[in-house]
């Protein structure tokens, strides 16, 4: 992830790949294996969100916070909704993107290299640079997936730190906010975490309604089942779901990497909302 993973610091260059990064670009509108195919049955392997490939570098390294960061969706405070259609806005603009923890950026060819907390840094600094600002000065200047969860997790229930809101309970979330887990014991990341924005409005699982779906976007090394809009083999920005497992309040306990039958992780999940 280089960028500026959860909101810490940005490198914005010319460049159309990560040398090194161990994983190839995403190329929007390549093929998709079929269920049957070797690629796809490889791709299965991948539903944990374990089998990470080789990547260069340590979760956000060398990230630089850009000189200036202007909200590229304007200054009323929107709140989720702000950060939502600047997420967008760059998923419509892409045309190559490779997880990579050193983040490179270039807007004008559409390229996007980063590293989750990286894309979610950069999008609350052009979205809600604010909130960005609280969040780095609670926190760390390029703050991590843990430095998010920790952030969180500090804010009283009902209560607000800035323009940052805690959400209790999965099936309140809105699309535009912010999800945030630390990584689970049995997990062979060596990633603090993983930190995503969601996409659409979560829904609960026919029949089973402990288990909530979130769509979500996200930057990721490993796609999230088969119905992630990243081609097999490719990394980098898309939109994927995941399943969080709530407790009798609803607060999220557990999750799923992937819709399906994923390995059930437990772990700290925070959730938050932006007023």
């Amino acid at each position: 992830m280089r960028l500026l993973l959860a909101c810490g610091f940005f490198v914005i260059a010319p460049l159309t790949a990560c040398s090194g990064c161990g994983a190839p670009e995403q190329q929007k509108g390549a093929p998709v294996a079929t269920a049957a195919s070797p690629v796809a049955a490889a791709a299965a392997k991948e539903s944990d969100g374990e089998s990470e490939p080789p990547i260069a570098g340590n979760e956000g390294d060398d990230d630089t916070l850009p000189a200036a960061s202007a909200p590229s969706v304007g200054t009323a405070k929107l709140g989720s909704v702000t950060l939502l259609a600047e997420a967008n806005r760059q998923l419509a603009a892409m045309t190559s993107s490779t997880y990579s923890h050193h983040t490179h950026i270039d807007e004008a060819r559409g390229s996007y290299d980063y590293d989750c907390s990286g894309f979610v840094g950069y999008a609350l600094g052009r979205a809600a640079p604010d909130a960005f600002a609280e969040l780095t000065k609670a926190t760390v200047k390029r703050p991590l997936a843990k430095h998010i969860v920790s952030f969180v997790d500090g804010i009283p229930p009902l209560a607000h730190t800035g323009r940052w809101h805690r959400v209790m309970r999965a099936v309140d979330l809105v699309p535009g906010d912010v999800v945030a887990w630390l990584q689970p014991a049995d997990s062979t990341s060596t990633n603090t975490g993983h930190v995503m924005i969601v996409h659409g409005a979560p829904a609960q699982e026919a029949g089973h309604p402990e288990r909530v779906v979130v769509p979500v976007i996200d930057s990721t090394a490993v796609r999230h089942g088969a119905g992630d809009s990243r081609p097999v083999h490719t990394s980098g920005l898309g939109t994927g779901a995941i399943v969080l497992v709530v407790d009798a309040s609803g607060a999220p306990a557990h999750f799923h990497w992937t819709p399906g039958k994923a390995r059930e992780h437990t772990s700290p999940i925070a959730l938050a909302h932006l007023d």
